[in-house]
């Protein structure tokens, strides 16, 4: 995967309108509300599957789980009263080794150059 395929608000991050724009640009025989389709089916699938309280694993990228949190005492840090904070599920994600070596190792060659030059998006 490119490194420098979009340069969203910023630089430093890709919303999901960025990510769709950009499937569809690579992907010219789809039309932009397919690729739209396309990512909100992968991001409700991984929703739904932890809603369910399942695990999603991305082989190479890595893997959606949920953790459990116990109730506790906590503090309300504007009076100092000690409050009650009830227990929770919240998402967890653990990147694979596969991509946390990717992010380490030195830069290498947009193996997308050729399309990114003609579709570059700047906002």
């Amino acid at each position: 995967m490119s490194t420098a395929l979009i340069v969203g608000r910023g630089g430093s991050f890709m919303i999901k309108s960025e990510l769709i724009e950009l499937i569809a640009k690579r992907n010219p025989h789809l039309y932009h509300r397919d690729a739209e389709r396309v990512v909100q089916t992968i991001l409700d699938a991984i929703v739904e599957s932890l809603a369910n309280g399942g695990r999603v694993e991305l082989r190479g990228f890595g893997a959606f789980s949920i953790r459990e949190r116990d109730a506790r005492k906590g503090r309300n840090p504007r009076t100092g009263k000690t409050v009650f904070v009830a227990a929770k599920r919240v998402p967890f994600f653990k990147t694979s080794k596969e991509l946390h070596k990717n992010l380490n190792a030195p830069p290498r060659r947009n193996l997308y150059s050729h399309i990114d030059e003609e579709h570059r998006v700047e906002t």
